[in-house]
């Protein structure tokens, strides 16, 4: 998954729980991704996970997320509004990636739960640039009226 552009959300995936029967489920395994951009006022350079009418749940094994930018969460932004949004990490390694926000991952609960859980995982070298100080280099955790 290697140098795409989103015009705002998830450059490289978009993971997106909007049905009101069906759950959003994503397994990535073994899979690099880097080079992807999320445009604008964006979210997820290389992945955005986001709850809206039902539950989105992305895992990522043994997986590489690097180079990626975006406004909010440069290779990862998991983001919860009417229901849980989850995001599991395994041996992976999240490196390099440019934010406002969450150089490397932005967890956002807005109105419901946005559950992060990081196993055996390296983030490091990310890089937060927000006009008004950025915030969480690596990994920012924000609880927007949901619970992060």
């Amino acid at each position: 998954m290697i140098s795409n552009t989103a015009s705002e959300y998830g450059g490289g995936i978009f993971n997106f729980g909007d049905h009101s029967s069906f759950s959003a489920k994503l397994t990535v395994v073994d899979t690099e991704i880097k080079h992807n951009l999320a445009e604008g006022d964006g979210c997820g350079g290389g992945i955005y996970n986001f709850s809206s009418l039902n539950k989105a749940t992305t895992k990522l094994i043994g997986s590489k997320v690097e180079w990626n930018e975006a406004s909010d969460g440069g290779g990862i932004c998991n983001h919860s509004t009417n229901f849980e949004a989850k995001m599991d990490l395994l041996d992976t390694r999240v490196d390099q990636n440019t934010a406002e926000n969450g150089g490397g991952i932005s967890n956002i609960a807005e109105s419901s739960i946005a559950k992060l859980q990081l196993m055996d995982s390296f983030i490091s070298n990310n890089f937060a640039s927000g006009g008004s100080g950025g915030f969480g280099g690596g990994i920012h955790n924000q609880a927007a009226g949901g619970n992060a």
